[in-house]
């Protein structure tokens, strides 16, 4: 401590304020640094995982409402109005259920997800290709084409369709283990911030009870000496030639 008892008045003051700025500025980064990661993890959740999550489930959605429509054609007069609704809405969810599943896979940045595209794709189009020729047979085949459209829907159709979804239910599955594995990890940044900002407070109180207990001694002492010179000089003990430091 004599290198500090040493120091000017000035830096005595001076340093105490110095190094409680010095502590607000390293919380403050710190806690700017941790809420950028916090904020990284709430972006990825919002932009990439939960529009993923969409565009499978409504793919998923699409896909059957367009199963539903093929099944009603069956047993709908081609010649009514409601088979014209059917076959629009077959081809509408179809198209649909292409788009979004084209959008997941652009959209996604996982390779596991990825390396699956050709897999969905090849399955998705094989199931197209059968529905429409379910759509085609109930539409132009009269009662023989009724039959094949019901064989073609309940066997190979639906086997198709069965396979397909199980794809897309697996990488709905992973895109919801991907968004919790990023849940967890802003837990644990806030977690860690928490910590990080208490161990700081932490820190800062005891530098300041610190400051409290000596920093009024650093000033104190030197101003007892001149008070302790001038009162021997007024009892008439004191010593002309004696020098008070006040640093």
């Amino acid at each position: 401590m004599a290198w500090l008892n040493n120091l000017g008045f000035r830096w005595k003051l001076t340093l105490p304020i110095a190094l409680l700025a010095l502590l607000l500025m390293t919380t403050a980064l710190i806690g700017v640094q941790l809420s950028n990661r916090l904020g990284e993890d709430v972006t990825r959740l919002a932009d990439e995982f939960l529009p993923e999550l969409d565009n499978l489930l409504q793919a998923d959605r699409d896909l059957y409402q367009a199963l539903v429509a093929e099944r009603s054609m069956i047993f709908v007069d081609t010649n009514s109005d409601g088979y014209k609704k059917l076959t629009a809405m077959h081809d509408e969810n179809i198209g649909q259920a292409r788009e979004r599943i084209m959008k997941f896979f652009q959209t996604t940045r996982s390779e596991s997800a990825r390396g699956r595209e050709q897999e969905l794709l090849t399955l998705f189009n094989k199931w197209s290709d059968t529905t429409q020729e379910i759509e085609h047979q109930r539409s132009e085949g009269g009662r023989i084409g009724r039959s094949t459209a019901i064989e073609l829907s309940f066997n190979e159709g639906v086997t198709q369709f069965e396979t397909m979804r199980q794809v897309i239910d697996e990488l709905t599955g992973q895109v919801q283990a991907d968004a919790a594995a990023e849940v967890e990890n802003a837990h644990k940044t806030t977690d860690s911030n928490q910590v990080i900002q208490m161990t700081t407070l932490a820190v800062g109180l005891l530098f300041c009870l610190l400051v409290a207990l000596f920093f009024p001694l650093l000033v104190t002492r030197p101003l007892g000496r001149v008070i302790s010179a001038i009162e021997d000089l007024a009892s008439g003990d004191g010593d002309l030639t004696l020098r008070v430091s006040v640093d």
